[in-house]
């Protein structure tokens, strides 16, 4: 990947917003540590990040994507994806310890079926772990079920 880039062209930094991609050829997953993961807020948040002319995302975590509408979509399918995996473990009050190596395991299959390298599946781990995505995740439906 390059480490610079110019264009004339709008651009958006997304934070993590814009998810985490190892590379553009590897899927788009989302960040989801405690303490607020307020999924309707991110979806409208990557609704904007649609909406705006801007062609390529600079994302925390790793880089430009040049693929901003597809990008996007799957993200939001992948949010969608792992919070609905999650509530059936919030509704039976799953011990988070029983939780976390069973997520772990389901974003490594998503990436595996993804034919993501072994190495990038460590960056992955690193950049985004699994395991703060199942305390953000249980936090944001025990939130939901509060209101």
């Amino acid at each position: 990947m390059s480490t610079s880039f110019e264009t004339s062209d709008p651009v958006i930094f997304t934070g993590d917003v814009g998810g985490v991609r190892i590379n553009q050829d590897s899927p788009v997953m989302p960040p989801c540590p405690p303490p607020d993961i307020q999924i309707e807020h991110w979806l409208a948040s990557i609704h904007i990040l649609q909406e705006r002319p801007a062609k390529h995302l600079f994302l925390t975590h790793y880089g430009q994507i040049n693929d901003k509408k597809e990008h996007l979509d799957q993200l939001s399918v992948r949010l969608l994806d792992w919070a609905n995996w999650m509530l059936p473990y919030f509704q039976a009050q799953t011990p988070i310890e029983e939780i976390v190596p069973q997520f772990e395991l389901y974003v490594a299959l998503q990436l595996k079926d993804a034919n993501v390298a072994a190495e990038d599946i460590e960056r992955y781990s690193k950049a985004n772990p699994a395991f703060m995505s199942v305390a953000g995740l249980l936090r944001y439906w025990k939130k939901q079920t509060q209101v």
